[in-house]
């Protein structure tokens, strides 16, 4: 019945009363739910043609107009467009102007604050997962020392030793990095699920090549670190370290 100006219309709780059905082309659909005083509208909104309204409702009017601006465009720029904008709003009294950039602004600074802190966090992980690889590796090579001093003693290169624990731990890394893969993944959607980054405008998305360079880094940290706990560990004394209690 057109009649829009009630609270049951905006809760889409006015059932009983008669609706008119007619089809139209919807050209966009927009979403603007950031928007903190949005109580009752409902998104997304359907954007049609002037022409498709008018077919419904003759006497209609526009209600609103969303207007993109140049990305390259400063913020000099920016507040000269929403000043244009708002005196252009300002000529017709049935008119309200508003502009995003201060809620767009906000949520970008939102953004980078929680990327910050993830960041200071996965750098904080970072570190005590190499401070326990390098606990782990100096572990297997140590309960390990005799069974090096018996490769030895059949008259096996030192050369050959530090390349099977370089094979080792690169086959650990790679298991270690599919695991890793595929936690990151589960555990990066569910804090994106969880959180307030989508209606904001950003999309879920994994950087596989900063996952994969973390993973190169990691790798090499551990062979060089396996070379040089070898070095440190390097038995000087065959017979006795054979004897060696793990």
């Amino acid at each position: 019945d057109f009649e829009t100006n009630s609270m049951e219309y905006e809760k889409l709780t006015d059932s009983n009363e008669e609706y008119l059905y007619k089809k139209c082309k919807i050209v966009a659909v927009v979403s603007f739910p950031y928007i903190q005083d949005v109580k009752y509208s409902q998104y997304p909104i359907f954007v049609t043609s002037n022409k498709e309204i008018q077919s419904i409702v003759s006497d209609s009017k526009i209600q609103s107009m969303y207007i993109n601006a140049l990305k390259s465009l400063d913020k000099k720029g920016k507040m000269e467009l929403e000043d244009e904008l708002i005196k252009i709003g300002a000529t017709n009294p049935e008119v309200v102007t508003r502009s995003l950039i201060g809620e767009r602004e906000k949520a970008d600074m939102l953004y980078r604050k929680e990327m910050v802190n993830l960041c200071g966090i996965a750098f904080v992980f970072f570190v005590l997962a190499m401070t326990n690889i390098v606990n782990n590796l100096k572990y297997r090579i140590q309960i390990r020392k005799k069974e090096i001093c018996i490769f030895q003693a059949i008259g096996m290169r030192y050369g050959m030793i530090k390349q099977i624990v370089f094979l080792e731990s690169i086959i650990l890394c790679f298991v270690s990095f599919i695991g890793a893969y595929g936690g990151a993944q589960l555990i990066g959607r569910y804090l994106y699920m969880h959180s307030d980054l989508k209606v904001f405008g950003y999309a879920y998305k994994f950087n596989n090549m900063y996952f994969v360079s973390i993973c190169l880094i990691t790798m090499i940290l551990c062979i060089l670190i396996s070379g040089r706990i070898m070095k440190v560990n390097r038995s000087k004394n065959i017979v006795e370290d054979m004897s060696y209690i793990e």
